[in-house]
């Protein structure tokens, strides 16, 4: 996840020729919400799932995946779509 976020502010400070601007914002939005989920909601689940483990708390976990999968596999599609143009240009 460092990795992924010292690249995309990379990407927002110096943006290759040929990608265009809105790629890299997109791209930085998708990782803010899979990292503030994973801080906000499923960290604070994880910590309850471990003291306290109820299948309510197992549900809920499982229902905050959801944001982050989808944010993370959108960035997968947007990261194609830099290479794609970072290759034409």
């Amino acid at each position: 996840m460092a990795v992924e976020g010292f690249t995309t502010l990379g990407l927002l400070i110096s943006r290759p020729e040929g990608v265009q601007i809105i790629w890299p914002w997109v791209g930085a939005v998708l990782l803010a919400i899979a990292l503030g989920s994973t801080v906000f909601l499923s960290v604070p689940l994880h910590a309850k799932m471990a003291t306290n483990p109820t299948a309510e708390i197992g549900h809920r976990l499982v229902v905050t995946n959801w944001p982050r999968t989808i944010a993370w596999s959108l960035r997968a599609v947007v990261c194609t779509v830099m290479l794609l143009q970072y290759v034409r240009a």
